[in-house]
Parts: C-alpha cells; structure tokens; sequence
C-alpha cells in the first residue's frame, strides 16, 4: 500500500490568507480603539458631571442638596466635599468659615463618594480632575479643571456632556493647554458649574 502525500498550503494560499487576516484586523482594532476611548470619555464625562451635582444640587426637596445648599458658599477644593470643613479652611471666595457653615456642612457630608487626593485632584481614565474649585473668567460661574486632554478625547467628553463638540459654548469649555505651548493636540478642559452668591 501506498502512503499517501499530505500536500501543505502553497506560497499564494498562506500569502491570501495572510492578507484576509490583516484586513480584518485593520477594520476591527480601529473601531475597538474607538469603542474604549469614548467608554473613557463617558466614564471621565459622568465623574466630573458628579461634582456639579456635589457642588451644587438644587433638587433639595428631594432631600439631598449639595455642598452650596447646606454652606451657602462654594468649596474651594474637592476634598471640602468629603474631609470634614474647619473654621480656619477658606471657601472658593477666600472668606473663611464660620461655626454654622462647619455645622451644616455635617447635617449632609460628605457631599461625593468619589476619591479625591488632596492638593491633586480626582482620576478619571482621561486624566485627572484638579482639587481646586476655580472662580471662572466666564461670568457667574465656578469651574473645574483637567489638563493635558488630547483633542478627540476632549470632541468625546464634550460630546458626552453637551451633546455638542464645540469648545466655545455649553458647560464644557476647552482650549489649548498653557503648560503645553508647543503642542496643539492638548487641552485645558474647563466644566463650568452655574455661581449664585458666595463665590
């Protein structure tokens, strides 16, 4: 009997084959890409949406009002929201503050589950939340703030928050990096929470 000769693939065959497997590749590692980095920027977009409602929540008929319902003043950092407040702290308009602005800030703390790091901030998957609550150059607002963000996870957040990817108008705001002069793919991302009084 005759052994039979097992024939391998030819060049063209492992060639083709080769071929088909990059292109699927290069059509799926794209849209995966795309696919984590807008879960990053949802998942980014959703943290420091949460600290508006921290800040300042006006659904306090329903019986959780934020930090600037309770003190009647703005935290001036992050960890205001969470680390009890003293008399010898500041708020965001520098003023110090008083016994009954430590007394009711107790009634409802801490106003965040999140982590925050003193003096650093918050993490997201996108870059990290400064600790600092800024008084904003845009009228009647205070503003949170996250640098070094490049331009399409900064389309992405926006998009995530506004509904709209533009820079100029809506709560977030952004514009070129000023520690990054050189570089115009990074920006300075600017969420703007509505001011009354006390900041």
């Amino acid at each position: 009997m005759r052994a039979s000769r097992r024939r391998g693939f030819t060049l063209p065959e492992v060639l083709v084959s080769t071929f088909i497997l990059v292109l699927l590749a290069a059509m799926t590692v794209p849209s995966l890409v795309s696919y984590k980095n807008a879960k990053d920027a949802r998942a980014t977009a959703a943290t420091i949406s949460s600290f508006s409602l921290s800040i300042v929540n006006t659904n306090a008929e329903l019986g959780d009002p934020g930090f600037f319902e309770r003190v009647a003043a703005y935290p001036q950092t992050l960890s205001q929201l969470i680390a009890p407040i003293t008399t010898s702290m500041r708020s965001c308009a520098g003023t110090l503050y008083t016994a009954t602005d430590v007394a009711n800030w107790a009634v409802g703390a801490p106003y965040s589950t999140a982590t925050v790091i003193a003096t650093k901030g918050v993490p997201t998957p996108l870059g990290w939340i400064r600790d600092t609550v800024y008084v904003s150059a845009t009228p009647n607002y205070v503003e949170l703030r996250l640098d070094s963000v490049e331009t399409g996870d900064a389309n992405n957040i926006d998009l995530a928050i506004d509904i709209d990817a533009d820079s100029t108008s809506g709560v977030l705001r952004y514009e070129a990096e000023p520690s990054a002069p050189g570089n115009p793919q990074l920006h300075r991302l600017r969420y703007l929470i509505p001011k009354g009084i006390g900041c």
